[in-house]
């Protein structure tokens, strides 16, 4: 006996959570299809020194509270509010939660294609400041801006998530600033404002080379205090590392500082990748395949001297 199945009954399962899907890839082409029907659209938290000054008892629903200020702020910021305004919304906003006294204030620096970027100050009732200022991005919401790869309020944030689970250590001392908190469904971001008392770079992430990312805007937007600022425009030259277990057997060889420590580790993964008793053995060999497929001069290049468009 056959079974007729209604399709117009059928209803999609959409992610609650983008943390997975954030930290496992990015570049994805159907951004469309799921960040819109996620439950929470939001990756990351506000500041720790933020979170710290509120009590434990009402530090839940008081992160809520400010994560719905910057929200009502941004609206402001989009709608093309006076800074006057802007700034009475967040304040007004900020005086319900944060401790008697505090101050904020707002600062419009400039604006590119997809996003206007304000600087954003927090100081205590003696005029301390109560963490390094911030910036926060107020992202353009069409569909011609939000639904790209690589550019916008889904895209971009992706990328800074990526990278900051995919490093291995924190993003402080890189040359990539801090993200904090991105809302894909208001439409903002916060990253540390880059200024002379921003954390030093004291040793750059090769995302090239380790993580096969290559930054395409990075002529458009040259570092600021040797800090990149837009993560706009970050790309995968390969799908070959999309797969999370081949890029972590691949960052096993990427990692090493020689040729000499590269092959080492390359012909122990093809010793275990030969063991039909090892599990996984096609990821790894997917990862010796994308190793053994890079030219030579790949690794003695820096993120950004890699060409943009490599042609083999």
């Amino acid at each position: 006996m056959q079974i007729k199945i209604d399709v117009t009954n059928y209803e999609r399962c959409y992610p609650s959570r983008l943390k997975r899907y954030y930290q496992s890839n990015i570049n994805y082409k159907n951004y469309m299809d799921f960040v819109p029907y996620a439950k929470r659209a939001v990756i990351g938290n506000i500041p720790p020194e933020i979170i710290n000054l509120f009590k434990p008892t009402e530090r839940a629903d008081k992160i809520k509270q400010f994560q719905s200020v910057l929200a009502n702020t941004t609206h402001a910021c989009r709608n093309n509010k006076e800074i006057s305004e802007i700034s009475e919304v967040l304040n007004s906003g900020l005086k319900e939660i944060m401790p008697q006294g505090t101050k904020s204030e707002i600062e419009y620096i400039g604006e590119g294609g997809y996003k206007k970027v304000y600087r954003l100050s927090l100081k205590d009732k003696n005029g301390e400041k109560i963490t390094h200022d911030k910036a926060l991005l107020v992202y353009a919401m069409n569909n011609g801006v939000y639904a790209r790869k690589s550019h916008g309020v889904y895209a971009e944030p992706n990328s800074w998530f990526y990278l900051q689970k995919n490093i291995g250590h924190p993003m402080d001392n890189t040359q990539f600033t801090k993200h904090y908190i991105s809302d894909m469904k208001n439409g903002y971001s916060v990253t540390e404002f880059i200024d002379e008392d921003i954390p030093k770079t004291s040793k750059d992430f090769e995302h090239n080379r380790i993580l096969g990312l290559i930054l395409t805007d990075r002529q458009n937007n040259p570092r600021k205090n040797k800090k990149v600022y837009d993560i706009g425009g970050m790309l995968r030259h390969s799908d070959a590392l999309t797969d999370r277990l081949t890029l972590k057997y691949f960052k096993k060889i990427a990692v090493r500082n020689s040729q000499k420590e590269r092959e080492m580790v390359l012909n122990q993964l093809k010793k275990k990748a030969e063991n039909p008793k090892t599990p996984l053995r096609d990821k790894i060999t997917a990862a010796i395949d994308y190793y053994n497929w890079l030219p030579a001069w790949y690794w003695n290049r820096t993120s950004e001297t890699v060409p943009i468009r490599m042609i083999w």
